[in-house]
């Protein structure tokens, strides 16, 4: 009898324990706004709550090659994103968003490339406007079939500049 006690103790002890414990985690997309760094995937949007919304769209190869460039990439690629400006005002010019540095998949870094095709430059972008497909060309020295790309924004809040950085995984699409 006290065997049957003792094992029914156990088993509801066991069945509490497995009921309670820590909340769960919150989700990835609770998570991802306002982190000070944050790791993005291609098509993920890059939140900083009333400062700006960053996505990047696209990574793609572009062929032509720029003659009176010293450099002679392996690759040149088109880093297509797109960003709005909800509340950076301390500038009188607005928002101005481009990738800081792209990663190749050897882990070389890229660098800014004049590319040859007719590309749709990023701009100042006032509160409550948006800039759709900004445009940068980055040579490479590797083909490679993923990129890292990663942009760095200084903001004032509160009186003093902080650093916000998102670094977002893309395929390269040929």
């Amino acid at each position: 009898m006290k065997i049957k006690k003792l094992v029914l103790c156990l088993v509801v002890l066991l069945a509490f324990t497995a009921c309670g414990g820590k909340n769960p985690a919150p989700s990835t997309s609770e998570t991802k706004k306002n982190d000070k760094e944050q790791h993005l995937n291609l098509g993920e949007e890059w939140v900083v709550d009333g400062k700006w919304k960053l996505t990047v769209n696209s990574v793609k190869v572009l062929k032509g090659r720029n003659e009176f460039s010293e450099k002679k990439p392996e690759q040149v690629v088109c880093i297509d994103y797109t960003y709005e400006n909800i509340g950076v005002s301390e500038d009188t010019e607005g928002l101005f968003m481009m990738p800081e540095s792209v990663v190749d998949e050897k882990g070389e870094m890229g660098y800014s490339y004049p590319a040859v095709e007719e590309l749709n430059y990023p701009q100042a972008t006032p509160v409550g406007a948006k800039m759709k497909n900004a445009q940068e060309a980055f040579g490479l020295n590797n083909n490679s079939k993923k990129v890292k790309i990663n942009f760095n924004n200084f903001v004032e809040i509160d009186g003093k500049y902080e650093t916000f950085k998102a670094m977002i995984e893309a395929d390269v699409e040929e």
